[in-house]
Order: structure tokens, then sequence, then C-alpha cells
């Protein structure tokens, strides 16, 4: 294993697993374990019980190859809707400067904690202070948004944060619990910003028409690969897959050569984005009606498509070829970016979160690690089954909380704004990876300089711009749609890594899947039509 990159990439670990949870043990470390992995996730997204019996396009019989996952105790009961202040509950003049005699302390928990994601959360922090210099933003560090969720679940109400950083797959989960209130209760309407932001990024923030939180450091899943690779093995290092067919014939041609004995190193969660990413590339909801959007209860849930089954069909193929390198969950979110750099059994391509590629870049090009001498970082977009576009919105957003100060609240909605400036948003996007969020943000000149530099970094920028704001392409808004994922990679790797039908596996995960959400609409009482 090429040490030097190994211990820079532990040091950076924490971005790896932005776009979606993977603090769980492989589910192939003991038989017939699904139980125990399914459960721990679904701790991890908080979601509620939920016993009742599902209805609606695929016919609710109990699983007949694995248990429905457990979930864990329903949490506290968090402040209700009712109990959130009607009407502005910031001080009175969004523009106004604070008053010397009303210097306030914003606290904020986030988990923003590698060496770059901090310097450059830094440098924004300086600069709102230099801007307001009797606002002070203390920050608490979280190691994940898994533990955020369970930190504020622990914590007296008094000792709540004034902005909490929370996954973009949690906002039905976070917008139900009644402890935050949306950006437009500040001051009465949303901020002007909104109006920039991409529309994807929009609506998938958007729950019943209000946009809950302030979308800040968004991500996307991209095919990364060394390009120099290809060039050894005498293959155009510009020839972009954008099938899984064509992705299949490279790895193949690679993999003869000698270039890349790994081939394609896959993971649970790459595995589960061959169903839930690849659905936006052919226009179906993964659940009825509209994914869950517009307030409607969940009626069914659609995993097994032909596209889903073809997908994992073709991965399934390749593993049985010893063209996959399975890293199983991921679990320190970096695993598969190794295998690219192991020169005993290196893997050639990878499909991972773009919020990775600040560091990736600056091991690969600036770093001058002789580990990565020559390699050349390939990013393309999702490849998928036909070509098609589009991707999901992953990452993290800042969510605001109401704590009875309307100058603590005032300053904290000043500081969320602030980070959705052009200037704040290009910056940070051009050292992480993270998209810039709005159309002004991309058109900055340090995000045109950036892109300049390492074109890299615009790839994911231009998948989510080119991406509608439909149903489709915003994702799966369901209170456990954390634990719901999970259901997804876990049926995803059966069927990549066991050779289990994909058909019958995916009914199954659907099965589990509907009995996640009635669980939940039981706990916030919505039922289904």
């Amino acid at each position: 294993m090429a040490g030097a990159v190994a211990a820079v990439l532990l040091a950076v670990s924490a971005c790896f697993s932005d776009d979606g949870p993977t603090e769980v043990a492989d589910p192939r470390a003991a038989e017939d374990d699904a139980d125990t992995a399914a459960g721990a996730h679904a701790d991890d997204a908080d979601t509620p019980d939920d016993l009742d019996t599902p209805d609606g396009p695929h016919t609710p019989d109990a699983p007949d190859t694995q248990d429905t996952p457990d979930t864990p105790d329903t949490p506290d009961t968090p402040p209700s809707a009712d109990d959130v202040a009607e009407g502005p509950v910031c001080d009175a003049d969004r523009d106004a400067t604070v008053d010397p005699d009303l210097a306030t302390t914003v606290t904020l928990w986030h988990n923003l904690g590698t060496d770059q994601l901090s310097t450059a959360f830094d440098e924004l922090v300086a600069g709102f202070a230099a801007a307001h210099p009797n606002i002070t933003i203390e920050e608490i560090r979280v190691d994940g948004y898994v533990d955020a969720v369970r930190l504020l679940r622990g914590t007296d109400p008094d000792d709540f944060p004034d902005l909490f950083m929370g996954s973009v797959d949690d906002a039905r989960l976070l917008a139900d619990s009644g402890v935050f209130v949306p950006p437009s209760a500040c001051w009465g309407r949303a901020p002007s910003v909104f109006d920039e932001l991409l529309p994807v990024i929009r609506e998938t923030m958007a729950i019943d028409g209000t946009v809950w939180a302030y979308p800040f450091n968004i991500s996307t899943p991209v095919l990364m690969y060394d390009r120099s690779l290809l060039a050894d093995a005498g293959l155009d290092p510009d020839a972009e897959p954008a099938t899984l067919t064509e992705l299949a014939s490279l790895v193949t041609a690679i993999t003869a050569a000698g270039e890349a004995p790994g081939g394609l190193a896959m993971y649970d969660q790459s595995a589960s984005w061959l169903v839930e990413q690849l659905a936006v590339h052919h226009g179906h909801v993964l659940v009825e009606p509209d994914n869950g959007r517009d307030g409607h209860p969940v009626a069914g849930v659609r995993f097994a498509t032909d596209e889903a089954v073809a997908a994992l069909e073709w991965a399934r193929g390749l593993y049985a070829d010893g063209l996959v390198t399975w890293v199983g969950v991921n679990q320190s979110g970096f695993d598969d970016l190794l295998r690219l750099i192991d020169l005993n059994d290196r893997a050639a391509f990878t499909m991972h979160t773009s919020a990775a590629l600040g560091d990736i870049v600056r091991l690969v090009y600036e770093e001058g690690l002789d580990d990565l001498a020559g390699a050349d970082l390939g990013v393309a977009p999702m490849p998928s089954l036909a070509g098609g576009t589009g991707a999901l919105a992953g990452g993290g957003s800042l969510w605001l909380l109401d704590n009875g100060d309307p100058v603590a609240v005032g300053a904290a909605a000043r500081f969320a704004e602030f980070l959705l400036t052009p200037a704040s948003q290009a910056g940070f996007a051009a050292a992480t990876g993270y998209v810039p969020v709005t159309f002004a943000a991309a058109e900055h000149a340090v995000t045109t300089a950036r892109w300049e530099e390492y074109p890299q970094f615009e790839v994911p920028y231009a998948q989510l711009a080119r991406t509608p704001a439909s149903p489709v392409a915003t994702g799966m808004q369901i209170g456990p749609r954390s634990s719901v994922q999970r259901v997804i990679e876990l049926a995803a790797a059966d069927v990549v890594v066991d050779g289990t039908d994909a058909r019958e596996r995916l009914e199954v995960a659907e099965r589990e899947a509907l009995d996640l959400i009635r669980r939940y609409e039981i706990d916030v009482g919505a039922t289904a039509p």
C-alpha cells in the first residue's frame, strides 16, 4: 500500500462519506446479519417505529429472504411545529448593523473537520467576523451528520445551537422534527439568494414549497479514475465513459493490459447509486407519488425497475469476471480511493462524492508524493445505461433554530446568508470540491480560474446544473430516507457480491422500505391514501 498517501488520506477521511452515511458494519461480516446492519443505519437516521401494513403498487407480503430491518425506539418528542413562534423571529431590520450593545454569539454545529475543509471554512468565518465584529461564531465540530443528530437528540433545548449542519438526505426528518424554522421565518420572507440557487438544489431543499435550510456544502457523485493508466494501456484518456457498457469496456481493457488488475472499485453505497442515482437518468421516481414530495403520503415503492435490475446485473457480471474490487461499506470513506493507489492490486475507477476532489487534487498535483508520480486525475459524470444525464444533490445544509433571542437568530441568519454569497461559495468550492450552489458563484472569477486550472472541479457543477428541478431529479423526500438508502445498499451488495437475483432482491427491499416509511408516517400523523 502506498503508505505516504494512505497517511494523508486518513487525515482527510471525514469528507469522503459525504453523500450518505456508511457508519455500519459490513453486512457480509456474518451470515444473514442484514437486521443488524440495517438497524444500525436506521438509528443513524433516527427513524421512528411503524407497524402499519403497506399499500401501493407492490404486494406488501412479508419479506421472504430476510427480515425487515429493525428501527430504534422513537426519540424523545421534540417541540412541535405549534411551539415555533409565528411571524419574524429575528431582529426587525435585516439590513441593520448589529448594535454594539447587543453583541452576540452564534453557535454552529458542523462536521467540516478535515484540513482542507477546516482551512476553507475558517477563512469564511474570519471574513464574516471582519464585516460583523460584534458577532462571534462559536464552532462545535462533530464527527458527522449521524453524530450531530444523536448529539442534538441528547441535548437540553436550552443548549441547542443557533445553526445546525444536517445532511441533505435528512431534510424531511429535520423539518418534521419541529426543532427548526425555515429561513423565511426569520424576517418574514425568504433570502433573495435563494432565487439564485441552482434549480435542482433549491427544489431538493424545498418541502411543501418552502426552502427549509441554507444549502451550503452541496456535493454529487462522480466517476473518478487515473487517466495515466488509460494512456499506459493504449486507450484514449479523453474518452469519458458515458454508459455502463463503455465503462465495462475500459475496465476490461485496462485490466487485460495489466495496468490495473483491480478494475473498478465498488462498495455498498456506490452499488446503491445504480438504483438511486440512475433513476434520475431514466426518469422514474423511487417512491410514489412524486418521490414523497408536495405533502403526499407514500403509496408505494419502485426499486425493481428494468433499469435498476439491468444496472445491478451489469455490476454482478463484472464482479463475477474478477473486474470489481469490493470494499464493503467503505467504512473509512476512502477505502475505494486507496485501491486506486494500491500498487499490488490496483483499481482504475471508482464512483465517489465530489466533496473529496479538493483533497485528491492536492495529493495528486500539489504534494509531490512519489506514490502518485505521473498520476492524472480524471473526473466524469456518473455513467448510465443509455447515456442519460443528471444526478442527485447530496452533502449538507445549515438549519436555523429559534432559541428565543431575535438578535442571535438574526445573527445566525446573516452568517448563513454570508456563506451563500458568490465570493464565499466560490472560495469554498474551489478549495474543497463542493459545488457552487448559485449561478453567480459559478461565474465568479475564483471559480472560473479554478476550473481553468483544474477542469475536474467543473464536472460536478455541470452535472447538477443540467439536472432539472423535478420530483425525479430531487430524490426521495421521506423521513426515513437514510434508512431506506441503507436498505437499497444491502440489496445492491447482495446482488453484486452474493449473486442474488436482482429483481427478487429489489422487490424484498421495496417491502422493507415501505414498512419503514409506514412506521414514520404513523409517528408524524400522516396517513396513506
